[in-house]
C-alpha cells in the first residue's frame, strides 16, 4: 500500500531560499573539473591591507592553448616564499623556450607589484624590476614541491607527464 502525504504549500521566506542556494552552491563538487575557476587567496603582509599577496604558479608546457594554473593558499605561499629565501644564488643561466615542458611560472603579486619567477631544470629565475636574480635548486626539490602542490588540481595525464619528465632529468 503507497501512502501519499498531502502537503500544504506555505510561503517560504526568501531568506531561507537565498541560504538553501548558497549552501548547494557551496557544496558542488568540482571532482574531476581540470581547473575550476579559483578562489582566490590573498595574504596580507605586515597587517597592511593596501598590499596583498597573490601566488599564481603556471604550469607552462601547452603550445597555442592557456597554460593551466593554480593559485595558492595561504599555507603553500608561505611556504613557497621560505623555500624560495633559502635557495643560493647562482650565475646566470638560459632557461628553454622551445615546445614542451617549460617548467613552472609563479607569478607573485603584492598590490601593483608584480615578480615573475621562472623554475626549470633546477634553476629558479626571478625577473625583477633591475636585473634578474638566479638561484640554483639541485636536487629540484621545489619543482617538486610545486608538482605535488597542484596535483589535484590539474589534469592526471599532465601531472604524470611532469612527473615522468622531472624523475627523468634528476636521474641524469
Amino acid at each position: 500500500m503507497v501512502s501519499t502525504l498531502n502537503l500544504k504549500l506555505k510561503k517560504i521566506p526568501a531568506k531561507f531560499v537565498i541560504v538553501l542556494i548558497i549552501g548547494l552552491v557551496a557544496c558542488t563538487s568540482t571532482e574531476g573539473v581540470v581547473n575550476p575557476t579559483p578562489t582566490l587567496p590573498v595574504i596580507s603582509i605586515k597587517g597592511d591591507s593596501t598590499n596583498m599577496l597573490q601566488i599564481k604558479v603556471e604550469l607552462d608546457m601547452s603550445s597555442g592553448m592557456p597554460n593551466p594554473n593554480v593559485y595558492l593558499s595561504y599555507e603553500e605561499a608561505i611556504s613557497l616564499t621560505k623555500t624560495l629565501d633559502n635557495l643560493p644564488t647562482t650565475a646566470a643561466t638560459d632557461f628553454f623556450d622551445g615546445l614542451g615542458n617549460r617548467g613552472f611560472v609563479i607569478t607573485k603579486s603584492y598590490g601593483a607589484k608584480e615578480t615573475i619567477i621562472r623554475v626549470q631544470n633546477g634553476y629558479v629565475k626571478e625577473e625583477r624590476e633591475e636585473v634578474p636574480i638566479f638561484y640554483r635548486d639541485k636536487h629540484r626539490l621545489l619543482e617538486g614541491w610545486l608538482l605535488e602542490t597542484v596535483r589535484f588540481q590539474i589534469h592526471q595525464d599532465l601531472y604524470e607527464l611532469m612527473k615522468a619528465d622531472l624523475n627523468k632529468k634528476e636521474n641524469k
